[in-house]
C-alpha cells in the first residue's frame, strides 16, 4: 500500500501519543510513582546531554477491523530506533526513516522507493522530549486513577496503570495506559495502551527488548544524506535500483 504523507503523519502520531503517555503521564510526587519519574528522567537526560540512545522494541497493534476471514486484525513489527539530539534513525522490516536537521528519508525496501523531504530545523521546544515536557502538566491534571502492583522474579519490578478522565480520554481517544518498569535498573520494559471504543485501534503494546542510553556502535555525526547517496548523486550500493520521490520544496 502506498505510503502518503497522511499515512506517515498518522504513523508518527501513534508513536507520539504512546510516548507522550509513557514519558509524561507518570510525573507526580506520589512515592511509588516517584520511582517511575526517575526512569523517564534517565531517558530524558540522555538526549539532553547529547548521548546516542538505542531502543529495540516490538509493537503489537490490535485494530478495530476484521480481515477477509472475519478475524480481528493484529499487526506486529520489530523496530530499532537510534536517536541523538540532532538526528534519528528508525529501522524495521518494512520501513527505514532517517532524519537530521536538513533532510528526512523514508525508505520502503519492498517497493524500492525512497521519499526525500526537507526537515524543519530544530528549535527549542521542537524536539520530541521538549514537546512531551511541555504537555506533562496538562496530562497529569487529567489522570483519574492510578494503580501500582509490585512484581517479583520478572524483568520489571512494578506494573503501573493510569486511567484518564473523560475529557482527556476523549481528546486522545485513549482509555488507559499500563507501564511495566524496573525501578532498580531504571528501565522501561513494556507499555500497553487501551483505546476508546470506536477508535481505529483497540490496543497498542510496546515491548522493549533492548535499551542502551549511551550507544557507541553508530556514528550519528554522519549526515543522513550520506547514508543514502555516495559522494556524487548516486545511491549507495544498498539502494541501487530504487526510485527516488523528491518532495523537497524547490
Amino acid at each position: 500500500k502506498k505510503m502518503n504523507r497522511l499515512t506517515y503523519r498518522k504513523y508518527n502520531s501513534l508513536l507520539l501519543i504512546a510516548f507522550l503517555l509513557s514519558l509524561t503521564g507518570m510525573r507526580t510526587d506520589t512515592n511509588y510513582l516517584g520511582n517511575v519519574k526517575k526512569v523517564f528522567d534517565v531517558m530524558n537526560d540522555a538526549v539532553v546531554n547529547d548521548k546516542v540512545c538505542y531502543l529495540k522494541y516490538a509493537i503489537t497493534t490490535n485494530l478495530n477491523s476484521k480481515d477477509a476471514k472475519g478475524n480481528l486484525i493484529v499487526n506486529t513489527g520489530t523496530f530499532e530506533m537510534i536517536t541523538s539530539k540532532s538526528q534519528s534513525r528508525l529501522y524495521s522490516k518494512d520501513m527505514i526513516i532517517l532524519k537530521d536537521q536538513k533532510n528526512t528519508f523514508a525508505i520502503l525496501p519492498a517497493r524500492k522507493v525512497i521519499y526525500w523531504s526537507d526537515a524543519v530545523p530544530s528549535k527549542k521546544g521542537e524536539h520530541l522530549y521538549d514537546q512531551l515536557s511541555t504537555l506533562q502538566d496538562s496530562i497529569f491534571k487529567n489522570v483519574k486513577k492510578q494503580e501500582c502492583i509490585e512484581v517479583k522474579d520478572k524483568e520489571y519490578t512494578k506494573i503501573i496503570n493510569i486511567d484518564l478522565n473523560e475529557k482527556m480520554s476523549s481528546f486522545l481517544g485513549i482509555k488507559s495506559a499500563t507501564y511495566f518498569i524496573n525501578d532498580i535498573t531504571q528501565r522501561l520494559s513494556k507499555v500497553i495502551v487501551l483505546y476508546q471504543p470506536g477508535n481505529q485501534y483497540t490496543r497498542l503494546e510496546y515491548d522493549f527488548k533492548e535499551t542502551d542510553l549511551d550507544y557507541k556502535k553508530m556514528n550519528m555525526n554522519v549526515p543522513v544524506r550520506e547514508l543514502v547517496f555516495d559522494n556524487g548523486q548516486k545511491f549507495q550500493v544498498a539502494y541501487q535500483g530504487f526510485q527516488l520521490k523528491d518532495n523537497r520544496k524547490k
